[in-house]
């Protein structure tokens, strides 16, 4: 009993941390940004009135599991972005204790447990992504959670757990597709295993059961729900590549991506460096346990899939996380622990090998001091870039008259949401449209980056638009904001 009243101290503990990390960043930020958190933001509020109106909601190219999840916390707190963003921050709080229940289900102790709750809760990029409107932390946790619930199954053999575990990867899948990769490490735990074979079909029909909606939606929807642009231009060669054409236009990086998605195991804002010996020691521990398949197949699988992308975004190596941090939590365990051979009890270890443990500790708490640094650095130049852009959007609704029409690109939903001008994003306009919104005698206004779209998209949307509009009925700057020119669009 008092084993598990310490277990259940030490994950409240975990949550508290992380969710007060979280909220900190809360205060001049409601979550929205860019564009796809809008348009998560849109969808959760146009699904309910398209299935009252009998049609598919907008954008039809995404999955229903973050929208849907949305959906049904504004059906009882309100339809507001700040509860969309409490949901983000609460699941991106609980990653934290479910870390520490993977180490503890892996055999790991409790120091090493909470040793790895603590890296997920100061992860600058889990905490980040944890204050925005987007599926990178509710299909974090529904993996996480599936993760532990395969480890609980590994150890009591319950098929409820085998359910549960189906069910929290569906909602991973549906809410983020990329996640299905983990169903092969899964899949591969089980077999080795040698799973009950009853128990593998149970898992099966859980998992169609909870995709079924999406195939019905899919079957429905004028789109393919799997239409994401960044995913198209997938190809191994793209692992030694830096520069890319895809749907993001001509875009050079400095790095190749097989060392730009590493950054998990390297970058500040994600895990401290210092920390790899204790993820390495962690496998060892695992040689001879099927926990290994799970973490190792966890770290392994997203990184071969991330390194092929034809494209870099800094938020997706946050997909392996939970298992490295796990993996370093088993180390630090191990490091620091030993199982006396008469008790079968762990205890610190005494002696010389005291100095194990100091080494440890100080390592710890340097690792996680230099995360909470880099961690804070990134997520308060993300919510000054954020603010930014509402200034921008306040600025540009101050400086031309009402009831014009603007042509924007990129910032067009900040503008949309925060502004009351008609806004139409440049990147989906084509001559022919751009001619028709055209009303002759009246001048209308663009803002964007015109240097940035002609050397990003050149031949190709939005430039063809930009070019239209240029040539056509004439471009006079007006004036300034960072990067943005305000542009009168000739009548």
């Amino acid at each position: 009993m008092r084993a598990r009243m310490l277990d259940a101290l030490l994950l409240v503990i975990a949550f508290g941390i992380a969710l007060g990390w979280r909220l900190a960043y809360t205060v001049d930020f409601d979550g929205l940004y860019g564009q796809d958190s809008y348009a998560y933001y849109d969808f959760a509020l146009d699904l309910p009135r398209a299935a009252s109106e009998g049609r598919i909601a907008s954008p039809a190219y995404w999955t229903l599991g973050y929208p849907a999840l949305l959906t049904a916390v504004f059906a009882v707190f309100g339809e507001s972005a700040a509860v969309g963003q409490a949901v983000n921050i609460v699941m991106g709080a609980a990653l934290s204790p479910l870390v520490y229940g993977l180490v503890r289900l892996a055999g790991g102790a409790r120091i090493g447990a909470f040793a790895a709750a603590l890296i997920m809760a100061l992860c600058g990029q889990a905490i980040q992504s944890s204050i925005v409107l987007m599926t990178d932390i509710p299909a974090l946790f529904w993996a996480t959670a599936s993760a532990a619930a395969l480890l609980a199954y590994l150890r009591r053999r319950h098929v409820r757990w085998l359910m549960l575990m189906a069910a929290c990867l569906a909602l991973a899948i549906l809410t983020r597709p990329p996640f299905a990769l983990l169903g092969l490490a899964w899949g591969v735990t089980l077999i080795s295993t040698r799973a009950n074979g009853r128990h593998i079909i149970v898992v099966g029909i859980v998992g169609a059961l909870m995709l079924l909606p999406q195939a019905a939606y899919n079957a429905l929807s004028p789109l393919p729900s799997l239409n994401i642009a960044p995913l198209s231009g997938w190809h191994p060669a793209n692992a030694l590549a830096s520069s890319f054409v895809s749907a993001e236009g001509a875009v050079s990086y400095p790095q190749i991506n097989a060392v730009y998605y590493a950054q998990f195991l390297h970058a500040p804002h994600y895990i401290s460096v210092a920390l790899l010996p204790f993820a390495a020691l962690g496998w060892w521990r695992l040689r001879r346990n099927a926990a290994l398949i799970v973490l190792g197949g966890w770290l392994i699988l997203p990184y071969i899939f991330l390194i092929g992308l034809a494209y870099q975004n800094i938020r997706y190596p946050l997909m392996s996380v939970p298992a490295l941090a796990a993996l370093i939590g088993l180390g630090v365990g191990q490091g620091i622990y030993r199982r006396d051979a008469e008790t079968q009890r762990e205890r610190v270890l005494i002696g010389s090998p005291l100095l194990r443990f100091w080494v440890s500790v100080v390592i710890l708490f340097f690792s996680l001091s230099s995360m909470h640094t880099a961690g804070r650095d990134l997520t308060q130049t993300f919510v000054a870039n954020q603010q930014r852009d509402i200034d921008v959007a306040t600025w540009a609704a101050a400086s031309i008259p009402d009831g014009v029409t603007i042509y924007a690109f990129a910032i067009t939903p900040t503008l949309t949401h925060r502004t009351t001008l008609t806004v139409y994003e440049i990147y989906r306009e084509t001559p022919a449209s751009l001619s028709a919104k055209w009303t002759r005698g009246r001048a209308d206004y663009a803002l964007l980056d015109a240097a940035r779209i002609e050397r990003q998209w050149a031949g190709r949307p939005p430039a063809i638009a930009l070019d239209w509009l240029r040539t056509m009925r004439g471009l006079t700057p007006l004036a300034r904001y960072g990067d943005l020119t305000l542009y009168e669009v000739g009548a």
